[in-house]
């Protein structure tokens, strides 16, 4: 079973630090509704981190999902040991559209947990796991929705604004 990853604690990728926007997480507990502002190097950085086969992998698989794609399996398809954590069990408008990327966390039993926004309100956020299948391919493994409360989600989603409409912010 995969634990939700804690929003605060430090990550480390294959000893590379990567970005993640928890400074915009812990801006937006500090100040109501505060547009998010990047430096050009956090933006490149930022960039860099959605430009990777596993952010890729995860925009293809939800295409996939969502456009029918037979015997994809689960996290796509309903499966019953794993009720209510599929990608088609999530209300299609809350999943159909393009995703912010959070941060992301090693996984204990390999890979990386991505957590991304959805930049369609409620701006569902969610947990997938990302596993190197002979460690060259990325498979999608679990796609967990948080239990953030959605007052949450919209507050985060406001600090990411005007970031979250934009294509370079998103896939």
């Amino acid at each position: 079973m995969i634990e939700y990853p804690k929003w605060r604690r430090p990550f480390v990728s294959s000893g590379t630090k990567r970005l993640a926007l928890i400074f915009a997480l812990n801006l937006v507990v500090v100040q109501s509704h505060a547009d998010l502002s990047l430096t050009e190097d956090q933006k490149r950085n930022y960039i860099a981190s959605l430009d990777t086969s596993q952010v890729e992998a995860i925009r293809e698989y939800i295409n996939n999902c969502l456009s029918g794609f037979d015997g994809i399996g689960y996290p796509c398809e309903v499966d019953p040991e794993h009720e209510g954590k599929s990608i088609k069990e999530q209300p299609r408008d809350h999943v159909d559209g393009r995703f912010a990327l959070l941060r992301i966390d090693p996984f204990s039993s390999g890979g990386e947990i991505y957590v991304v926004m959805f930049q369609n309100p409620p701006h569902l956020v969610v947990h997938i796991w990302v596993y190197e299948l002979g460690g060259v391919r990325p498979v999608i493994r679990s796609f967990l929705v948080d239990k953030m409360s959605s007052g949450k989600r919209l507050k985060i989603a406001r600090s990411l604004q005007p970031y979250l409409r934009e294509d370079w912010f998103t896939r």
